[in-house]
């Protein structure tokens, strides 16, 4: 959209001051303000000249003054009036320079700046238009999700779900500082525009006058320098200077701060779902965890159910007594074993050992709760992501298009008015 004012330009092809027509590039705004640019340079060199010729010259002035008041001789005062009017023909000099370039500069803002700067209002206003209809299209697209809670996805986030997220993240923060420096750069640029605008309207004495003037002392550079009369100003304002005004209005009233915290608070509700989504992958991983130690847990238990169970095969059986006597021997056998250990307190005794199994199977019982509850944990951190998903896209998303559908309208309308100011100048002319 911007093809027109070809923005490509090449910094050495403008060392020499090419004219417009040499460097075939009529429609460059940069190349135009490059050129200001060496003209400017060159005004400064050509005034700072002729400050230095004023000072010598009104030196000269006071000098023949001194010398006319002591009654000098003639020849010293002849001798000191000649240098005196050699100062002043080469400051009528310098003051035509600086006369010529100011007027070159007047020039090139009229019938370069001036069209160029129309050009842009035109482009910013096409641009602003169509962001403005990109907007609303965002705006009533995002309104559908208010319908979308029915076949939301209760799938856990993924480790690629939550990178996803993130990364909108960082998009949406690039997006906040990418918007907030086109307005500030944007405001910046008209506003020095315009102030430079105004500085060239500022009248330079110019050699006539000067001419006129030849035995005035000028006390200081302000007195060949004067600003335009306030009545001048408001009658004859060039069109550059009075379309620059209207651009830096413009520019202070967009509601550019409403559309700015729209977009950071759309940041910060992705942010919390960024960090919640990484609670839940953080739980996820807990019971993952834990699953593993269950089953490895597990195979153990297992493992020392069949080695019972094959040591059990191998033990022969006991031999069950079917006599009186044996009986009795049995009991004395029993009685003896109870004495020798009633004094041992130590629960390894074979009268209290416990199942080998026990421990095994109540630490496998207890992680299996433990599992159970902390996958009910992760159960809930998947619901609590996906309803803050949905409440982030029914109120964050509309938010923010609306506020830019607001402001992108509000620039295409400042822009339209902008690129209609020479029609609205030749109206006020007549």
């Amino acid at each position: 959209m911007f093809s027109p004012l070809k923005w490509n330009w090449s910094r050495s092809a403008t060392d020499d001051l090419p004219s417009v027509a040499e460097s075939e590039l009529m429609g460059s705004h940069a190349l135009t303000l490059e050129r200001l640019r060496h003209w400017e340079k060159k005004l400064f060199r050509e005034v700072k000249i002729a400050e230095d010729l004023r000072s010598e010259y009104q030196k000269k002035c006071n000098q023949l003054r001194q010398q006319e008041v002591k009654g000098e001789d003639a020849n010293v005062v002849e001798r000191t009036r000649s240098a005196m009017k050699h100062d002043h023909s080469q400051l009528l000099v310098a003051c035509q320079g600086i006369e010529s370039t100011s007027a070159a500069i007047r020039k090139v803002r009229d019938e370069e700046l001036y069209p160029q700067l129309l050009e842009l209002s035109k482009g910013l206003a096409y641009m602003w238009k169509t962001m403005h209809e990109c907007h609303a299209y965002q705006k009533h697209t995002v309104l559908q999700f208010q319908s979308l809670e029915s076949w939301v996805t209760q799938e856990a986030t993924s480790q690629y779900h939550h990178h996803a997220t993130s990364e909108l993240e960082r998009e949406l923060n690039n997006w906040h500082d990418c918007f907030c420096k086109l307005i500030s750069s944007h405001r910046d640029y008209v506003t020095a525009l315009n102030g430079w605008a105004h500085l060239t309207l500022l009248q330079i004495m110019d050699a006539d006058v000067l001419a006129e003037q030849e035995n005035h002392e000028y006390s200081s550079y302000s007195e060949y320098v004067t600003p335009p009369s306030p009545t001048a100003h408001r009658s004859c304002t060039p069109t550059t200077i009075s379309l620059c005004e209207e651009w830096q209005k413009a520019l202070d009233r967009l509601p550019d701060t409403v559309a700015s915290e729209a977009i950071k608070s759309l940041v910060a509700v992705v942010h919390a779902l960024v960090e919640h989504q990484a609670d839940e992958l953080k739980q996820k991983r807990k019971v993952e965890r834990l699953s593993k130690q269950l089953e490895k847990k597990m195979e153990n238990l297992h493992i020392a159910e069949r080695k019972q169970a094959e040591a059990a095969a191998r033990t022969p059986p006991i031999q069950v007594p079917t006599k009186r006597s044996d009986m009795d021997e049995l009991d004395d056998e029993a009685i003896s074993t109870d004495s020798e250990h009633a004094s041992d307190e130590h629960p390894s005794s074979s009268l209290y050992a416990k199942d080998p199994l026990t421990d095994k199977k109540a630490t496998v019982d207890h992680l299996k709760k433990k599992v159970e509850e902390e996958r009910l944990k992760h159960s809930k951190y998947v619901q609590d992501t996906r309803m803050l998903t949905m409440n982030n896209l029914q109120t964050g998303l509309p938010g923010v298009f609306e506020a830019m559908t607001g402001f992108s309208a509000v620039c295409a309308q400042a822009f339209q008015v902008l690129s209609n100011h020479e029609e609205r100048a030749v109206e006020e002319l007549y």
